[in-house]
């Protein structure tokens, strides 16, 4: 996908690979969208086709390799064997490309050589804590059915002792919405800075979107606040910045094209959320991809009528562009899923008003933005954002 760094600098395109190094998992948590657990593994020679297939050193860009399960610790040790092929890769030819890792971790797993592993290897890691006590043990358990906070905590303690870059990850349900925006407090107080709100696309959110549409207005409140002397980031208004300040077409994510998942058994897939589904396997590592196959399964799924309409926030909208989340939620790629549609223009609101208001309080993020704009007169900004460019 693009990035608004590159957007603006280079047009560069990145491309990711999520590696499912196992359909494990160590918990049984109520929410997951992973059905198909069992003991399936990755083998280090798969992992390491994975790699060396989609390999090309004179491509520009960052090269995401991103740790993907069940729960992807469970297979440590295929984690540090790839990772040092990369390396070796690097060190012995150097590609043109920047290679980051990422991993996201239920936490419970987590060791203190564990932690010393991502910081030396610079890993992005996100961590599944859905906020104090009450919220994550409502969903998070074990199969005993036994709550994980305290487990998770000490995990998230350990990755701060080795200084590991990481973001907690909230999942936000029907069922622990309540809890949002005393959770989030609890984690700002908490030196928790980085906070992905994740809500569960695939509950019924009917009786219950007020609620989480006062969460989100609060949660605006506390973010806002706590950036008067915190360098918090909450994807709610950080992640939406550069989605808002442009006035884009609506587009698909680039899953099939930029960012492929690869099975235990090492087949390819276009996205996470389709993995193991036979009708959208696109290859393999060992054959590659079949260009008429991903053309097949993507067309075989739109159902090409623009349901969007005349709405003036689609450029904006996550509604749009993650097509195979919207595939299992309709059964179409093309087809907004409807609570996506009304959680997008209420972050629209949100984003208007938070970009505004730091606008005035001179945030140093905003005006890095706004100069950036003002150096590409080129580009075409969203009606919104032209007052602050005169």
């Amino acid at each position: 996908m693009l990035t608004y760094t590159g957007l603006l600098d280079s047009g560069c395109i990145d491309l990711k690979l999520n590696l499912f190094t196992t359909n494990a998992c160590n918990l049984n948590c109520t929410y997951c969208y992973e059905k198909n657990k069992n003991s399936l593994q990755m083998s280090e020679e798969t992992g390491i086709k994975a790699i060396d297939h989609f390999w090309n050193k004179d491509k520009d860009g960052i090269f995401n390799i991103n740790f993907h399960g069940g729960e992807p610790l469970l297979k440590f040790d295929l984690i540090k064997k790839i990772v040092g092929h990369v390396n070796d890769k690097c060190q012995n030819d150097p590609p043109k490309f920047t290679v980051d890792f990422s991993l996201t971790t239920n936490g419970t797993l987590i060791s203190k050589e564990i932690g010393e592993f991502f910081k030396q290897n610079n890993f992005n890691v996100r961590l599944s804590l859905d906020g104090k006590l009450e919220a994550h043990d409502l969903h998070r358990r074990t199969y005993g059915n036994k709550g994980t906070f305290n487990k998770v905590l000490s995990g998230a303690f350990l990755l701060k002792e080795a200084k590991v870059d990481f973001t907690t990850r909230m999942t936000v349900t029907p069922e622990n919405v309540y809890y949002l925006v005393e959770s989030v407090e609890w984690l700002l107080n908490n030196d928790f800075l980085k906070i992905n709100i994740v809500t569960d696309t695939f509950s019924n959110w009917n009786e219950k979107f007020e609620f989480l549409r006062q969460a989100f207005w609060k949660i605006k409140e506390l973010y806002i606040d706590a950036r008067n002397n915190k360098q918090v980031r909450i994807n709610l208004f950080d992640g939406k910045f550069s989605s808002y300040i442009l006035d884009s077409p609506p587009l698909f994510c680039n899953a099939g094209f930029g960012s492929f998942s690869i099975s235990t058994s090492g087949l390819i897939y276009p996205c996470v959320y389709v993995v193991d589904l036979e009708e959208f396997c696109i290859g393999d590592v060992n054959t590659g991809i079949s260009s008429l196959r991903r053309k097949e399964c993507i067309e075989s799924c739109l159902k090409r009528e623009d349901s969007c309409g005349d709405c003036n926030i689609q450029g904006f909208c996550q509604a749009r562009k993650c097509g195979f989340l919207n595939y299992l939620s309709n059964g179409y790629l093309d087809q907004p899923n409807p609570f996506l549609c009304k959680r997008e223009q209420l972050l629209y609101s949100l984003t208007t008003e938070v970009f505004d208001r730091l606008y005035h309080r001179n945030d140093s993020q905003i005006n890095w933005m706004i100069k950036r704009l003002k150096s590409f007169p080129h580009l075409t900004v969203n009606k919104d954002i032209k007052q602050y460019l005169s």
